[in-house]
């Protein structure tokens, strides 16, 4: 990540795929915490819920599409 993008960072001036992208690289030890680290950055308004595993990641992407109606996040 360059670093003009973390010190002038705005998400709404990224685009859905651009942050998926940004965040691609995201390690976690819970697995969970790579979709939950998200949150802000999409202004999801999902509640973090351990236990879920994967399924966060696709709770959080069935989130981001039904409020940007951005069906390529499936693709990520």
């Amino acid at each position: 990540v360059a670093p003009e993008t973390i010190t002038r960072f705005q998400p709404e001036d990224l685009g859905v795929r651009e942050k998926l992208r940004l965040a691609s690289t995201r390690n976690a030890t819970v697995e969970e915490d790579i979709a939950y680290s998200l949150i802000g950055i999409f202004s999801s308004n999902i509640v973090p819920r351990y236990g879920l595993g994967k399924t966060a990641l696709g709770e959080l992407l069935e989130n981001i599409m039904s409020r940007t109606g951005d069906v390529t996040v499936i693709a990520w």
